[in-house]
């Protein structure tokens, strides 16, 4: 245990101290309001408590009571202490990208798309505003009813390469519905044809009724039967009469029955008419759903302009309306984020220019302004978002110190950055572990070994790297019978590649190893592979709470790498296989053909598993390199 001090005086002074250099971080930036943790309040009955301790320490030296006797001080350290301090990716998102935070899909930043888009050379600008003017007159010449003209027009749009070819396909849904209604309106006549001859059919038999014949009894003749002489009168059959009435009724029944063959084509036809016409129509309108989903916006507006052109008899259901709004709102944001971005990037505010490039990619990544952006301005910017990236992982998994160092470190890149908020998080940090070990030490030194022992643990939780931890941990797990206990059950776990049992008791590992060179690289060692299925772990708990359990599989299918045996890994990928059952298909069913060598198969499974998750690392890593692999072996084939 620490060293008992004799002079209560000098036990008190280390809590003082503490609370002093808290007073001063606290001083720089102020705590944030962190919704439902009474973060603001705790914070300030601790530094009210602290205040009081160096006030009684000036005027008294009688005891540690000082502190600890007074229930206020104590419910005020544990409250803030045992407030949450595992920071969910809003809060951290708030504190690093404020702007960004704000937007419904800030949880799932598509980061690694967006460093793909900034690695790409810009457009021409002039290229894309006559690409830009051709749509306009486009949608001009569909408002104004000039069908042909806009038709023709759709046509020159192919040519510019980053139209990727959706101009022909929506040109292709247009011919194919122009065609559909020439095809429809040759059934209808084929219908009103079947009609005129089921009425014709159906005249003929009416007007040709057979009529009742009657029955005659002349030129009968007469016998007698029976024992009492009845006389029964048999007539004479007139044949001829009797053969027209089978004739007359053979004839009805085939006019009866040419009536329901022209009456059956007639509603086959029409049938066939209702099936082309719904089938085109859904067709087109899946292709429109298509686009939107991929962020097309301006195609997509382009291609309901079409549709409601062709048809114009009310087939304009809520959900192409909703789509068509959705297009029009996300193509003008986009442009106003980037009229922002433009300005903030040329007054050098960095921090801001990124987060408006990086929004009005998130709006529409297919906008066609995004590709006039220089591949220089969009690197600078890629840089920084990663800078972010990489703060928002430290401060997730509380290494404070490192993030501290990377907030300096940004600040210097971008003037504008805030660094006040992230830096209130770290310090928020950092105090809560500080006073979990001052009221460690202050147990100890009172006789108190297991409480002492709890607020040593909820230090380390709170800051696993607190440099503080290493020298206090000697106190509690290095005395001669505990150091050789500990040694022999780290080689016990070592031989059962037991890496989650050497996590949980790392603390006291750390200590007990200190000075054991060929031990410490094999906690080391267990200790990466922990740390990287922990870190994956939480960040699929975030994608998990955002409704994305593709990528949330995704990120623990990576970690599995490095760690695949791991129960608790397992268990929770287990969990979200049911819930992206699609998605994980979609990608082994991928590498399967990719084995085989089947690139063709591959790319398509590839391109199945991104419409699950379109900023699937997995996925466009796949896309790419299977694209990659067809084009060479094409081209090998036609260099032979």
């Amino acid at each position: 245990m620490w060293k008992t001090f004799k002079n209560p005086k000098q036990s008190i002074c280390l809590l003082a101290v503490l609370c002093m250099g808290v007073s001063s971080c606290l001083a720089q930036t102020a705590p944030p309001a962190a919704t439902g943790t009474g973060l603001d309040t705790q914070s300030r009955k601790v530094l009210d408590a602290a205040g009081q301790v160096l006030t009684n320490v000036n005027q008294s030296s009688s005891s540690m009571d000082v502190i600890l006797g007074n229930p206020k001080n104590v419910e005020a350290i544990n409250g803030l202490i045992g407030t949450n301090m595992n920071l969910g990716i809003e809060q951290i998102r708030a504190a690093t990208m404020p702007t960004i935070a704000t937007s419904p899909t800030a949880r799932n930043l598509p980061l690694t798309l967006f460093e793909t888009y900034a690695n790409t050379a810009e457009k021409d600008k002039t290229s894309v505003d006559q690409y830009l003017k051709i749509m306009e007159t486009i949608r001009d010449d569909l408002r104004s009813g000039n069908f042909l003209a806009a038709n023709e027009k759709a046509l020159a749009l192919k040519d510019f390469d980053f139209d990727g070819g959706i101009s022909e396909n929506i040109r292709n849904r247009v011919r194919a519905s122009m065609e559909a209604k020439s095809e429809i309106l040759k059934m209808d006549k084929e219908i009103e044809k079947y009609e005129k001859e089921r009425r014709s059919k159906e005249l003929l038999a009416g007007a040709q009724k057979v009529a009742p014949q009657s029955s005659g009894s002349s030129g009968g003749q007469s016998t007698t039967t029976g024992d009492n002489n009845t006389v029964v009168n048999t007539p004479k059959v007139d044949t001829a009469q009797f053969s027209k009435m089978l004739e007359n009724a053979y004839k009805a029944t085939r006019r009866e029955e040419d009536r329901l063959i022209a009456a059956g084509k007639m509603g086959a036809k029409e049938l066939e008419k209702v099936k082309k016409d719904i089938e085109t129509r859904q067709d087109f309108r899946s292709y429109i759903s298509s686009l939107m989903a991929s962020q097309q916006y301006a195609q997509g507006i382009i291609a309901i302009d079409f549709y409601r052109a062709i048809y114009n008899d009310g087939d304009y259901s809520n959900e192409l309306s909703m789509m068509y709004n959705t297009g029009l709102e996300a193509d003008k944001q986009g442009k106003s984020e980037i009229e922002a971005f433009k300005y903030k990037y040329d007054n050098a505010e960095l921090a801001g220019a990124s987060e408006r490039l990086l929004s009005a990619f998130m709006t529409s990544r297919n906008l066609p302004q995004l590709l006039i952006v220089p591949r220089t301005e969009k690197r600078k910017v890629s840089e920084y978002l990663r800078g972010m990236s990489e703060l928002e992982s430290l401060l997730m998994v509380k290494d404070y110190q490192t993030a501290d160092d990377k907030i300096q470190s940004m600040r210097k890149e971008a003037k504008d950055f805030d660094f006040s908020k992230a830096m209130s998080l770290v310090n928020n940090g950092k105090m809560r572990s500080n006073f979990a070990l001052g009221m460690a030490k202050l147990s100890a030194q009172q006789g108190k070994p297991e409480e002492a022992q709890k607020y040593f643990y909820a230090a380390a939780e709170l800051w696993p790297t607190n440099p503080e931890l290493k020298t206090a941990s000697q106190s509690f797990f290095t005395t001669s019978d505990t150091k050789e206990q500990y040694t022999a059950e780290f080689d016990r776990y070592w031989t059962e590649e037991n890496w989650r049992a050497m996590y949980e008791n790392r603390l006291k590992y750390a200590a007990a190893l200190d000075g054991d060179k060929a031990r410490i690289a094999k906690f080391e060692k267990a200790m990466k592979k922990v740390e990287a299925v922990e870190v994956a772990m939480m960040k699929a708990e975030e994608l998990k709470k955002a409704q994305n359990p593709a990528a949330a599989w995704e990120a623990l299918e990576k970690a599995s790498g490095e760690w695949s045996e791991d129960i608790k890994l397992n268990k929770m990928m287990a969990e979200l296989a049911e819930q992206s059952a699609d998605f994980i298909k979609a990608i082994r069913n991928a590498r399967s053909f990719e084995s085989k060598g089947q690139w063709g198969a591959a790319v398509v499974w590839y391109l199945q598993a991104q419409s699950f998750n379109p900023t699937s690392d997995l996925a466009n890593t796949g896309i790419q390199k299977s694209k990659d692999k067809i084009l060479n072996t094409n081209f090998a084939a036609g260099s032979l």
